[in-house]
């Protein structure tokens, strides 16, 4: 989702032009309410997920890194930090493809039956950042949770998922109308309270998520 995309669907609600919208300085006050409504589902204990893959390889002679540049490459160790932004890892979403390097190009098995789920239990944690993962040649998948991510006046890429983008619309549409249109205000708070309150609140803690080692 682009920044455009929420401004164009809080207008939709307000039932104004862009123009309009800019003459009120209404736009302005968009991204202050967006975090807002980000750090309340945060508070809330709703997940903000992230799919996080690495490369778990014996050796790497050969492989053309610059072709695989989506992905980090690991050779000769198997642990591996994960970015700063992650929170936990899910035990349940972890799970792993055999890979090949073909041409010195890293490639996967593409069909969801060759895909082998595991036990979070299999993994180590040296820190809340750094996994030891139980066996070469494979990409790994995890799935995490992570921050929630600050949205500014025309962020580029919003990195939320879409049940959590389809929120903030509602509550920015009910701050912003909330000293001019009281009833109207109180339908949109009413519409993410009611979204809200479907969501997965699971959340893992930061460090019970896997089998923690006292490094």
């Amino acid at each position: 989702m682009k920044y455009t995309d929420l401004i164009n669907a809080v207008l939709s609600k307000l039932g104004l032009t862009e123009e309009e919208a800019k003459f009120d300085r209404i736009l302005d006050r968009v991204p202050v309410f967006a975090n807002e409504a980000l750090r309340d589902i945060a508070n809330r204990g709703k997940p903000f997920y992230k799919l996080y893959s690495v490369n778990v390889l014996t050796d790497i002679s050969g492989v053309d890194t610059t072709k695989t540049t989506e992905y980090d490459i690991v050779s000769n160790t198997r642990l591996v930090k994960f970015p700063p932004d992650f929170i936990a890892l899910t035990n349940e979403h972890i799970f792993r493809v055999p890979i090949v390097v073909v041409d010195g190009i890293i490639t996967e098995t593409d069909t969801e039956a060759n895909y082998e789920y595991l036990d979070g239990s299999l993994f180590r944690r040296y820190s809340s950042r750094q996994l030891l993962f139980p066996a070469f040649g494979y990409r790994y998948y995890a799935q995490a949770v992570c921050h929630y991510p600050v949205i500014q006046v025309n962020s580029q890429d919003l990195d939320l998922e879409y049940s959590i983008f389809n929120l903030l619309p509602d509550y920015i549409a009910s701050e912003l109308l909330k000293n001019d249109d009281i009833a109207t205000a109180m339908s949109y708070r009413n519409a993410y309270e009611t979204a809200l309150a479907y969501l997965d609140d699971t959340v893992l803690a930061p460090v019970s998520s896997l089998r923690n080692e006292d490094y």
